[in-house]
């Protein structure tokens, strides 16, 4: 597996796995997803979720969120919160 660069981030007693893939794209399937999920042989985290580059001009970012089993989740308030903190520092937004 080629390396892949990630950024580790807790919200309110959860814990997530933030794959940017703005830049480089990384392919993620289930057994991906599940072996860095692993609490014991991954990095271990409740769900992953991904930066993408946006699919509108008006937005910032797409994220996609995966629950730790490799389901694609439709939310995560304390996952969303936390890549809100990454993009929020990267542009420099206030609000």
């Amino acid at each position: 597996m080629k390396e892949l660069k990630f950024i580790k981030m807790h919200g309110l007693g959860n814990d997530f796995v933030i794959i940017d893939r703005r830049k480089s794209v990384h392919k993620l399937n289930k057994n991906i997803i599940t072996r860095i999920s692993n609490r014991r042989t991954g990095a271990g985290c409740d769900q992953i979720l991904t930066i993408d580059k946006p699919i509108k001009s008006t937005s910032d970012a797409k994220i996609t969120i995966f629950n730790a089993n490799g389901d694609i989740a439709e939310a995560c308030g304390n996952g969303t919160r936390c890549v809100a903190k990454i993009l929020f520092t990267e542009f420099r937004k206030k609000n």
